[in-house]
């Protein structure tokens, strides 16, 4: 076990948010379904010090975020999507949210990806 003085913190913020979300939501699992919609993302944003979650959140976090283009997605499927990335742990990066989002948030999942996917079958 590693002692808590040499444990590994995530320096940027966004990801540490995403890891603190994580730990939050499931310590929480036995009142799920207290929790209201969207655990996760809402999770990610408290931790990210916002209360509630505006435009310039979404667009701090994916750039491509455009409420005001006709046609594009809105906020709510920007954080329905990225509570499916955080519960998922980066596993799934469902559209609307741009692929550099996910890995940003997770590169390990990036980084696994690769190791798999370069190793060959015994």
């Amino acid at each position: 076990m590693i002692p808590h003085s040499h444990a590994l913190v995530p320096l940027q913020p966004q990801r540490r948010a995403a890891m603190q979300a994580i730990g939050y939501v499931e310590s929480r699992s036995e009142t799920a379904h207290r929790q209201g919609r969207y655990p996760y993302a809402h999770a990610f944003f408290r931790f990210m010090g916002k209360l509630t979650i505006g435009l310039n959140d979404i667009r701090m976090l994916d750039g491509t975020f455009d409420p005001s283009q006709r046609g594009r997605p809105g906020k709510e499927r920007y954080i329905a999507a990225l509570d499916m990335l955080i519960s998922t742990r980066g596993a799934s990066c469902p559209s609307p949210l741009s692929g550099w989002v996910g890995s940003s948030l997770f590169p390990e999942v990036e980084s696994r990806e690769r190791q798999r996917g370069n190793s060959v079958p015994v």
